[in-house]
């Protein structure tokens, strides 16, 4: 008995509790749809708007719903505070302030015309205001681009005042409610509409919507802050309600944000930004996947970690702000410097992006940056060499822009000289946009920009999470990626910059046991090896630079007077390397010799007034000079007896015996020569390229104690790539005129620099010269055959077989990189009757007509073959959108309607086209010859002249 009374009156506690429960939280949030309203328990009620997902919205059950919904259901508990809300279609929410209806709006954006009867509080989230754009629409980057279609937009919302204002011009079609535009825009009665920052996933017809208008086709054109309003007059209320909000921390506030703004993702995965439009970086396919390095990159840290990512692609401002606020955990890769900063802790130096100047081909030739002073050229707002640059070319304006598409269009019509952008990244727009034969870009001058991986301010315990991530990932994996996404070897960073040598355990124990090495320079062989303010700079220093880089090993550097000290110091092993040196047998009793790295050619300096020359053989029964402990003086005793030597101490030295008559030139490397010529400004001395002597080579001497350190600095030298000897090279042969010089001083140095380059020219072409003749024939022969395999004799097109062969190659890339291919099928109509009544050469002067115009409507990245007698087919590779055929189609029917001029005729044909696309129409280069093929035959069953996709 005692149990069952006990038992009893627990359930009945029980059940008063629960009630009691019940009761207060209904008390607390109460729903209600009357359009009238009483506050009879100090009830604050809310007007919500019933469409306005994901911020406001009626559910399926007709209960307030969405994001600034879940806020204020927090205020209300937080604050220990009863509400209630009110549901009106979004224009009748105004009128329920104004009429006293509602105390306070839930959510909306601050205009003028609702300051008269309104006050509003303080921005709780910044919203973006957003266009989003069909995906069969193309060729719309802006805003201006829209004058052709209808722009769906609510009545009395924010866009609809901005748009009448700021927009005029535009067509609006205007909606009493967002769920009526969605469903006119799944139906597909308008191509653009208007939204916030996303159309959210927990809209009903959000599956519809995000395949017809994918998100890297939003234009975001402005940000409004979303904050709650109260009638006019209530400022007791606001600040209630301001005070009260200060209660729920940012943490809440981001879950908040991330369950609706469709960016949920499950407890332990990580949700990276990307700022889309970067290609070949990051981006977004056409069905909306991240796309890139950078995504290929975080995508095998995941597979690494074990950890599971989830992309959000944003513009690259909203990126941004999603990991400051906390929507989105890691930013996967932002430029920064220690000047230009976001501020954002940065995780991890994933990669580095090398930035040069492109222009124009009209504007002329472009040799130095110099060049540009009092003109404007354009530069990314958030580009990180930004204060570098201005420093550095303080008479250069610039002016920052915040898209590519902007920037390239204000070169293009002489807004600015230029640009400057990531090389990679401007090649893949400039290509995409059929621009890239009207640019040029500077190869000399480079602007390194660092991308990290940046992490939300309050998750910084991931730092170490993603250092150790990428420490799991092997170079080979990321050069492997990079290859990929990147064609042209220019800005390679894992396979040109970080490549790793393999060294063996032996080789690996000694650069633990030495750390260190020192090496022997010369204090003034510029641009060799000298030192300016106590640093060593020049060639060997760059050279050595590597090898510090690649080998661990910390460099050291030890000044000498001369080489006789430097070559003395390293016999007797107080120092350990020297850079270039020649291999000599004496040289070999003390050291040992790398491999080859700098061969440099010889060269003979004159004065103005003397004849040209093409080497030292030219100087029988005359005097040259030539640096003393240069092993190439016993050579030309040997070579050339009868030309006298004059010994002197430097370069230098020998001018001065130079203009004193005593020699009739100074021998010395180019390398050397040139320098001094583009120092020293003198015009009346002439360099000459010496052929009848071997070029000099470079080598690294290392003491002959230290076998393993030979093994070492070759595997070491042999990463260094032609492209980086290049920039080497051109870094210590770049001539700055400063500002200031007289008119007749810039004209002497041009002179020079031409004629330097022009020294460079005739290097590569006569260096080894009859080797090269006899290779060149062979080549020649060579070419000549492939071309006649490969190519129509007639046109001088692709054929068949190397269309297949190209064909074949680009769908195994596309496949790989998820991009679109189309095949077209072009079959000429009454191509028969102009053979027939005209004759063959007429036909076959109208097919070479007819090639020449079809690479008009093509990128050069494409390919044009002759398939057959009249039939022509194009591969157009890389289509952002299978509409980007059919402009092609377009651009070869129209340019083939037009009149063919021949030499004894004016005739006219047209074209039936038919156009197959991968992988939709089909995965093997037979397969889309055949669609196409197909297609165009329907063309020609339906009339002709016109174009149609395979089925």
């Amino acid at each position: 008995m005692r149990f069952n009374f006990a038992h009893s009156l627990l359930w009945s506690w029980l059940f008063y509790m629960l009630c009691y429960s019940i009761e207060t939280s209904a008390n607390s949030v109460s729903q209600t749809n009357n359009s009238s309203h009483e506050n009879t328990n100090n009830e604050i009620v809310f007007v919500v708007g019933n469409d306005s997902f994901p911020y406001q919205y009626m559910d399926s059950q007709g209960k307030a719903d969405g994001l600034m919904i879940d806020i204020w259901k927090l205020w209300a508990k937080k604050n220990n505070h009863s509400i209630t809300f009110l549901a009106k279609p979004w224009t009748e929410t105004l009128d329920a302030i104004k009429n006293e209806e509602a105390d306070v709006h839930s959510g909306i954006t601050k205009l003028p015309y609702r300051e008269a009867f309104m006050e509003f509080g303080e921005p709780i989230f910044n919203i973006g205001m957003s266009v989003f754009i069909h995906k069969d629409v193309v060729g719309v980057k802006t805003l201006a681009d829209l004058g052709p279609y209808n722009v769906g937009i609510v009545n009395g919302s924010a866009h609809h005042a901005r748009f009448q204002k700021q927009f005029p011009h535009l067509s609006l079609k205007v909606y009493q409610s967002r769920d009526e535009m969605y469903q006119d825009a799944v139906i597909g009665n308008i191509k653009v509409l208007t939204g916030m920052e996303r159309i959210a996933t927990r809209h009903p017809l959000f599956v519809q919507l995000s395949k017809a208008f994918p998100l890297y086709k939003k234009l975001e054109y402005d940000q409004l802050p979303l904050t709650f309003a109260v009638k006019k007059g209530n400022s007791q209320l606001r600040k209630k309600i301001v005070e009260g909000l200060k209660n729920i921390t940012p943490i809440e506030m981001i879950a908040i944000e991330r369950k609706w703004l469709g960016v949920e993702s499950e407890k332990d995965t990580l949700v990276l930004a990307l700022a889309q439009g970067n290609k070949p970086y990051m981006d977004v396919s056409e069905e909306g996947a991240a796309i890139g390095l950078l995504v290929d990159i975080w995508k095998l840290w995941s597979e690494k970690t074990k950890r599971d990512v989830l992309f959000l692609p944003e513009s690259m401002s909203g990126a941004l702000k999603s990991v400051e606020s906390g929507k989105a955990d890691i930013h996967i890769g932002y430029p920064e410097s220690e000047k230009v900063t976001t501020r954002i802790p940065r995780a991890h130096h994933v990669y580095t992006v090398l930035s040069r100047f492109f222009y124009p081909k009209k504007i002329g030739e472009i040799t130095a940056l110099n060049q540009l002073n009092g003109k404007t050229i354009g530069m990314y707002s958030t580009a990180p060499y930004k204060l570098d640059f201005i420093e550095q070319y303080p008479h250069i304006k610039v002016r920052y822009f915040t898209s590519s598409d902007a920037m390239i269009s204000a070169a293009v019509t002489g807004e600015i000289s230029g640009y400057i952008a990531a090389t990679q990244a401007a090649i893949v727009k400039l290509r995409d946009l059929s621009l890239l034969d009207q640019f040029n870009y500077l190869d000399s001058e480079e602007f390194e920009a660092n991308i990290y991986a940046l992490v939300n301010p309050e998750k910084q315990a991931l730092i170490s999470q993603i250092k150790e991530g990428f420490r799991l990932i092997d170079n080979r994996e990321l050069v492997e990626i990079e290859q990929r996404w990147l064609r042209e070897n220019t800005g390679q960073y894992f396979t040109n910059n970080r490549k790793r040598i393999d060294l063996t355990i032996a080789e690996t124990n000694w650069i633990k046991e030495k750390k260190s090495i020192t090496v022997g320079v010369v204090e003034d062989w510029p641009p060799i090896e000298f030192v300016d303010n106590g640093i060593v700079k020049g060639v060997t220093a760059d050279i050595f630079a590597i090898i510090e880089k690649q080998t661990g090993l910390k460099v050291n550097y030890k000044i000498f007077a001369n080489w006789e000290s430097v070559l003395q110091a390293l016999t007797d092993k107080s120092i350990d390397m020297v850079g270039s040196i020649a291999n000599t047998p004496e040289r070999e009793s003390f050291a040992n010799f790398s491999i080859d790295y700098w061969p440099t050619p010889w060269s003979i300096i004159t004065l103005m007034e003397s004849a040209k020359t093409n080497g030292v053989g030219d100087f029988s029964g005359k005097k040259l000079a030539f640096i003393k402990d240069y092993q190439v003086v016993d050579k030309v005793r040997e070579k050339y007896p009868n030309v006298s030597i004059t010994v002197v101490e430097d370069l230098e030295a020998g001018i001065k015996e130079l203009k004193k008559g005593n020699v009739d030139g100074v021998v010395d490397t180019l390398i050397s020569t040139a320098r001094y010529i583009q120092d020293t400004r003198t015009p009346d001395l002439k360099l000459h390229l010496v052929e009848d002597l071997p070029s000099e080579s470079g080598h690294i001497g290392i003491r002959n104690d230290w076998p393993l350190a030979l093994t070492i600095i070759n595997k070491a030298l042999s990463t260094i790539t032609k492209d980086t000897k290049k920039t080497i090279f051109n870094k210590w042969f770049e001539i700055k005129i400063e500002q200031g010089l007289s008119q007749k001083e810039v004209k002497e140095i041009a002179y020079k620099v031409a004629a330097v380059v022009v020294v460079f020219v005739v290097v590569v072409l006569l260096w080894t010269r009859s080797l090269q003749r006899e290779i060149k024939r062979r080549r020649i022969a060579e070419e000549k055959m492939k071309h006649m395999a490969t190519h129509d004799s007639l046109t001088g097109l692709p054929n068949r077989n190397l269309l297949k062969d190209r064909l074949s190659t680009s769908l195994k890339q596309h496949a790989r990189r998820e991009e679109t291919l189309a095949v077209l099928f072009v079959d000429l109509d009454g191509f028969k009757q102009v053979n027939d009544s005209q004759g063959h050469d007429a036909g076959d002067e109208l097919l070479i007509q007819i090639a020449k115009r079809l690479a008009r409507c093509v990128r050069k990245s494409d390919t044009i073959a002759r398939f057959g007698g009249d039939e022509f087919i194009l591969l157009l590779n890389n289509l952002n959108h299978v509409n980007e055929a059919q402009l092609v189609a377009d651009k070869i029917l129209n340019s083939i309607a037009k009149r063919f001029n021949l030499s004894n005729a004016s005739v006219k044909v047209g074209a039936s086209i038919g156009i197959a696309v991968y992988p939709i129409n089909g995965l093997t280069s037979s397969d889309l010859i055949k669609k196409a093929d197909d297609a165009m035959y329907q063309v020609k069953v339906q009339g002709k002249n016109n174009f149609a996709f395979a089925d």
